[in-house]
This record gives C-alpha cells, sequence and structure tokens, in this order.
C-alpha cells in the first residue's frame, strides 16, 4: 500500500497519535539545540497532538517526510528511522502527554527500555520525554488509559 493510501485511513480531525519507529544501526544524531542523542537499534515511540489545521493526516503526512524544514526535535532523528505503524486516538482532548507518561512508566518497568535523550519532544511541557526506546515492538496496549475512548486508537501499519 502506498503512502497516500496509508494516509487517506488517518482522519484530518485533532487528536493524539504516537508513531513507531525501527532504528536497524547505531548512529550519532545531533537534535537541534536539544543535544545528542545516540540511536541505536530497537523500537522508538514518539507522542505527539494535532490539534491545529488539518490535523492528524496533516501532521502524521509532515513527520513521514525526512526531506523538510526542521521544526520539531522529532525532524532531527527522522532520517535515521524507518516508520513502522502510526496509532492515533480522535479523543476530545490532548492524550499526548498521558500516552508519553504511559511509555515512560513501560521503559521504567522495563530493564531494557530507555529515554535515549531528555526533553526530547517536550520542550513545550513538564514531561520528561516524548520519546522512548525499546528493543520490542511496541502495542497500542502500551499507550492506552482507563478513559471512556481507550479503545479508539487506531493503528495503521506502514511496513507490513
Amino acid at each position: 500500500m502506498k503512502t497516500r493510501q496509508r494516509l487517506a485511513w488517518i482522519p484530518a480531525s485533532a487528536g493524539t497519535y504516537a508513531l513507531v519507529f525501527k532504528c536497524n544501526y547505531t548512529r550519532r544524531v545531533r537534535i537541534g539545540r536539544l543535544g545528542e542523542l545516540t540511536a541505536e537499534p530497537g523500537f522508538y515511540v514518539y507522542c505527539g497532538s494535532a490539534f491545529g489545521p488539518g490535523g492528524l493526516r496533516a501532521r502524521i503526512a509532515r513527520h513521514m517526510r525526512v526531506r523538510k524544514k526542521k521544526r520539531w526535535h522529532i525532524d532531527y532523528l527522522r532520517p535515521f528511522l524507518r516508520l513502522e505503524s502510526v496509532w492515533y486516538c480522535t479523543a476530545p482532548r490532548n492524550l499526548e502527554h498521558e500516552w508519553a507518561d504511559r511509555l515512560l512508566d513501560l521503559a521504567f518497568r522495563t530493564t531494557s527500555a530507555v529515554v535515549p535523550l531528555t526533553h526530547f519532544g517536550a520542550s513545550d511541557c513538564t514531561c520528561q520525554s516524548h520519546l522512548v526506546r525499546l528493543p520490542f515492538a511496541p502495542a497500542p496496549d502500551n499507550v492506552r488509559t482507563r478513559k471512556p475512548w481507550r479503545h479508539g486508537i487506531v493503528t495503521v501499519a506502514w511496513n507490513a
């Protein structure tokens, strides 16, 4: 399935998303003024939200592009990662921080999970990070909350 066909599955409405990437090689990447990150093999999950024009579809389409003006931390890391899947939820409020907290809980419970760079994707909030590296392929259950919309997470596979 081509990128446009996959993007057609993602609504243009507002919501929260998580991008699941795979990294196959170790490399050092400068993340703007935040510092250097050592990208190591494994799966990376990045949480974000899209409550602006174009909603989820526009934001995720932007994250898909490798060549672009670097605006967010993920833009610096993106060229070195392969997008595996996208999780999204059209809940009426921003769940980005709750999802990041759930991933951080997973990182602290799982000794093999890592927060690669503190404050990654979280320069405008008090979260420790919005990026976690895992040695295993994560599942949407890793970010589900007990809210009424907990079953509203949709997965779109990219490299299936």
